[in-house]
């Protein structure tokens, strides 16, 4: 079969038929924000693809230009390739099946720590339905292109900078407390991580500090709805927990009422890996049998937290 990609229009054509790419299959399996703010969509796009083009220029041993749009994200690149030295084999690889009936661009190929590895960067959200498919399709097209199959296939999250949101998962209630949460390296001397946390409140449509409003069927209005959530210091929590019924089957985004489940943004800062950082909660009330009822932890790069495009839901 014979094979040709114009870059200039993003077209695959496989002995003169045009087949669809892996991401336009894959953007069936995620929030399509093109169809509420195209805006968006294409500044992101035009991020990524300078981005793609400059990793691609330092592969080949050359300097790409450095706008101060993309520096953080080829800064965080050249830090990949000095940790972990992949041997690239195939870099930015054009492919196409007529039999698989899709076609797409390999990011990279090679061998990282001495396993055969698939990669692809990513600069923006990640989004888990669409990204196992996306690879899974590459993988396809390389194993039909070459007979290879991957040990392995990974996405490459490059964030612009090292600011980091830290947040925890709880779910509010009448019995549970208030507490100060301090946060900081030395735990002899923490500082206060904003104002003591009332987890007794319960957020909803008619909370003025927490509003909380179920989500519909107009997904522009539920991006809408949360961002108004989250200038108030909260997010809904995410769709692959479930509330614990015995089926698993009540995704806690969208558990509301008194013991409503949500998440709190602790603080933004700038977290260094290298550094270790520590948490402490003292209760704000005298109310002895008060409960702090901790779910999980988690934090979140500036290019998930503060990305054009709003944050996956998953």
């Amino acid at each position: 079969m014979s094979g040709h990609f114009d870059p200039e229009r993003h077209i695959y054509t496989v002995d003169g038929v045009q087949l669809p790419s892996v991401t336009e299959v894959c953007r069936f399996l995620a929030y399509d924000y093109k169809s509420s703010q195209p805006w968006l969509a294409e500044a992101a796009a035009r991020r990524g693809t300078a981005v793609h083009e400059a990793c691609a220029l330092i592969d080949y041993g050359e300097i790409p230009e450095e706008t101060p749009e993309i520096a953080g994200y080829l800064k965080a690149y050249r830090r990949f390739l000095a940790d972990y030295a992949p041997d690239w084999q195939l870099i930015e690889h054009p492919m196409g099946n007529a039999e698989l009936g899709f076609a797409g661009t390999l990011d990279r190929y090679g061998a990282i720590d001495g396993a055969l590895t698939l990669l692809d960067i990513k600069t923006g959200q990640l989004h888990n339905a669409a990204l196992s498919a996306q690879l899974t399709g590459y993988g396809s097209l390389l194993y039909a292109e070459r007979g290879i199959a991957p040990d392995q296939t990974l996405a490459l999250k490059l964030s612009k900078d090292g600011t980091y949101e830290l947040r925890m998962g709880i779910s509010h209630g009448p019995i549970r407390g208030m507490a100060q949460i301090y946060f900081g390296e030395n735990p002899d001397n923490l500082g206060p991580a904003g104002l003591p946390y009332d987890m007794r409140q319960t957020p909803g449509a008619n909370n003025t500090a927490s509003t909380w409003i179920a989500d519909v069927d107009d997904a522009s209005v539920n991006a809408e709805n949360d961002k108004t959530l989250r200038n108030q210091g909260y997010l809904k929590g995410p769709l692959y927990f479930t509330y614990s019924t015995g089926r698993a089957d009540q995704p806690i985004r969208h558990m509301s009422g008194s013991y409503c489940h949500i998440r709190k943004i602790i603080l933004t800062a700038d977290l260094k890996a290298d550094k270790t950082y520590y948490l402490r909660f003292k209760s704000a009330l005298r109310k002895l049998d008060a409960e702090l009822n901790l779910d999980y932890f988690e934090y979140a790069s500036k290019a998930v937290y503060n990305d054009v495009l709003p944050e996956d839901y998953w």
